[in-house]
């Protein structure tokens, strides 16, 4: 260990390990390498050697083991990269004080190996996007402590407060018409595009995606470049529930474009505790 293709964080010590065993005499030491470069020794078993990731890059990993008449054998090389994770700016609406739906969003992300930083509707700034791998605005948030905030960052945003969509230029400004919130609790949405990665797999029809009916959210854009991925059956209309505009599309102002990718998503304050594997 470790694996290959490891990743971890700038700073974090790494324990490197290996089984290093022979059919007659003794293993005198195992040598660790980074390269051609010797890391340390270790002279007795279980075989470790304690290495301190401090700076970025990809690093080879292997080790030598040396039995007490001379003979020497190397180990496979592994491969682990050294890096910062990716930070996600999660705008909510009380900084770190997230609710449960808000908590378990930040701890799926952070097992896929981002870092997540939230921060209040009021307090955040399109600055705060700089440098972010993706921004998360939640639909937590007062509309207007967050508005066109993130319209022009160039950050890839994924939002679902449905009533800064219109701030967004994602869709028109009229609530209700071309944006807003399902009262009636769904449990279902239809996926239209099954081939976009935004579908995340899922065939084309009707999935169930929560466990017990929730509220939803949604927006109508109009604009030419809009992909549409999943829509709600609301009183017989298919309102989308999943789209996004890709870097460079034009919004629905007919002259901006997306500095990068915009998402809408269909989950309301406390639906992500309750989506089933669909969902997820």
């Amino acid at each position: 260990s470790p694996e290959n293709e490891s990743r971890v964080p700038v700073g974090e010590t790494i324990t490197i390990a290996v089984d290093a065993a022979i059919t007659e005499g003794t293993i005198s030491k195992v040598a660790f390498f980074e390269g051609e470069t010797l890391l340390g020794e270790d002279t007795s078993a279980p075989f470790t050697f304690d290495w301190a990731a401090s700076t970025e890059g990809i690093f080879a990993l292997k080790a030598l083991a040396t039995s007490d008449s001379g003979a020497t054998a190397e180990s496979a090389t592994v491969n682990v990269t050294v890096d910062n994770p990716p930070l996600i700016l999660f705008v909510v609406t009380k900084g770190n004080d997230l609710n449960g739906s808000e908590s378990a969003i930040r701890s799926r992300l952070e097992g896929f190996g981002f870092d997540v930083q939230p921060i209040s509707g009021g307090d955040s700034s399109s600055a705060d996007a700089e440098g972010k791998a993706l921004v998360l605005i939640s639909s937590t948030i007062g509309s207007g402590s967050v508005a066109d905030k993130f319209l022009g960052v160039a950050t890839p945003v994924l939002n679902w407060e449905a009533f800064i969509q219109d701030d967004m230029l994602m869709t028109g400004q009229t609530s209700g018409q071309d944006f807003g919130e399902i009262d009636d609790a769904f449990s279902e949405l239809v996926i239209v595009d099954p081939d976009h990665p935004m579908a995340g797999g899922l065939a084309e029809g009707l999935h169930e995606v929560t466990t017990s009916p929730q509220r939803m959210m949604w927006g109508f854009p109009v604009a030419p470049d809009a992909q549409i991925v999943a829509t709600f059956t609301l009183d017989g209309e298919e309102v989308p529930a999943i789209y996004g505009f890709d870097t460079g599309a034009v919004l629905h102002d007919g002259v901006t474009t997306a500095p990068a990718r915009r998402v809408q998503f269909f989950l309301s304050n406390d639906v992500f505790v309750n989506l089933n594997e669909a969902g997820l």
